[in-house]
């Protein structure tokens, strides 16, 4: 952590120079600037519990995770082609974070339009879905522009570093969000929340903007209109479906299933029968991220020497038995261990599947195969949660902790007898 202080201080102190190492300098940034994108991510790990706590019903919280995932699912390929065509991608990426972060930011406004009512938690819901627009445009762009900002050497332990700092930064605020949502009256807590978390988030976009990108690999054409360059970039490649990344495809989404068809469930579990307070949800959220950060420094240390295939073979194994344990032992002391234990695993499992995709292919065609990995997770967590609420009304919410386990413990398994050949691509 020396390391990160001493570099947030001399870019504090020096924000106009840019160092004659482009690559150091693209470090320096992304390490900072998740500083303050965590702030708006810990606040946003409270959307269940504000649509909850505005009158939103199970069905209400599973089409917060099915309906924008649909929406993702159908245009998250689309938009990857648009992007990748742009010379000027960064425009179209970097601008749709901001209005993703602004979205978020007027969430703050919802109360004051519609009152604390249940019309409030639909509104909710909806203006959440209407976010995924802007988030599909920004997440495959900016996944395949961090493989060209950092050499594939690197990316273990430049993306483990930044997803640590982020789950840090999750912790702080989701613990210090839990107390001030208990502390200060229902809506006015949420909504001072939310604005706050926008405000930190800026900090974020402005250093983001600052990133040196880059000249593309690709073949360009200009495309002349009144005189004046149209520059528009075409692969000179095109995406393929090779066995590896129909495998990896395939056991993601069936992985996926398990993870989606319980997430949605667990705030309701936690509210409607634990009767947790916000303090503790947010202490379990802190835990969580807590179990984060360590699992980011441990799969970063053990992949340094070893392949993405070892580590992920591993590390999945090591996620299956957080909502069978919820299920069977629902205290909340044993919840907050099973969290942590979990999220030393979640980590692994996805540093190594996203760092085996983008090795499939190379500047020109990366973003595309984002937008198929994103796809298969997006459809996932669109059809998994509705399943998983279909459960839990005819058989129990236990019911379906139960099979989510038993779907994790199955696409571990095909990482086993359908292995994924890692590929030597950038």
């Amino acid at each position: 952590m020396s390391q990160i202080t001493q570099s947030i201080t001399k870019f504090i102190a020096r924000p106009s120079e840019i160092p004659s190492d482009v690559e150091l300098h693209n470090r320096r940034l992304l390490y900072i600037e998740i500083l303050f994108a965590g702030v708006l991510g810990g606040v946003i790990t409270f959307n269940a519990t504000f649509a909850v706590r505005l009158g939103a019903t199970k069905e209400h919280i599973a089409l917060l995770n099915s309906i924008p995932a649909l929406v993702a699912a159908l245009f998250s390929i689309p938009t990857a082609l648009f992007v990748q065509r742009r010379v000027n991608r960064e425009r179209w990426i970097f601008r749709s974070l901001f209005a993703l972060r602004l979205g978020y930011g007027l969430l703050a406004a919802v109360p004051l339009l519609f009152g604390a009512t249940q019309t409030a938690a639909v509104a909710v819901v909806i203006w959440i879905i209407l976010l995924n627009i802007p988030t599909i445009f920004f997440q495959n762009g900016f996944q395949a522009l961090l493989a060209e900002l950092v050499p594939s050497e690197r990316r273990a332990m430049v993306f483990s570093m930044r997803t640590a700092i982020w789950s840090a930064v999750v912790v702080v605020t989701s613990i210090l969000a839990g107390q001030w949502l208990d502390w200060i009256a229902f809506p006015l807590n949420f909504m001072i929340l939310y604005g706050f978390g926008f405000l930190v988030a800026m900090g974020s976009n402005w250093l983001v903007g600052n990133l040196i990108i880059p000249p593309r690999k690709t073949t360009m054409i200009a495309l002349s209109k009144k005189g004046q360059s149209a520059p528009a970039a075409l692969p000179t490649e095109r995406a393929r479906l090779t066995t590896p990344v129909a495998r990896l495809l395939f056991n993601t989404g069936i992985y996926q299933s398990g993870l989606w068809l319980s997430n949605g469930l667990f705030a309701v579990f936690y509210i409607e029968i634990l009767h947790a307070s916000n303090g503790w949800i947010g202490l379990n959220l802190a835990v969580g991220s807590f179990g984060v950060v360590l699992g980011n420094f441990l799969w970063a240390r053990l992949l340094r020497r070893r392949s993405m295939t070892w580590g992920l073979k591993r590390a999945i194994l090591f996620t299956w038995f957080f909502p069978i344990g919820v299920a069977v032992f629902p205290y909340f002391d044993t919840i907050l261990i099973l969290n942590l234990l979990v999220n030393l695993g979640h980590p692994g499992v996805e540093l190594c599947t996203i760092s085996l995709m983008m090795k499939v292919g190379s500047d020109e065609t990366r973003t595309v195969y984002m937008s198929w990995y994103n796809t298969v997770i997006q459809i996932s967590a669109f059809v998994a949660p509705l399943v998983g609420v279909w459960i839990a009304q005819r058989y129990g919410i236990q019911v379906a902790f139960l099979i989510a386990s038993l779907l994790r413990i199955i696409g571990a398994t095909l990482f086993y007898v359908r292995p994924v050949v890692e590929s030597s691509g950038g």
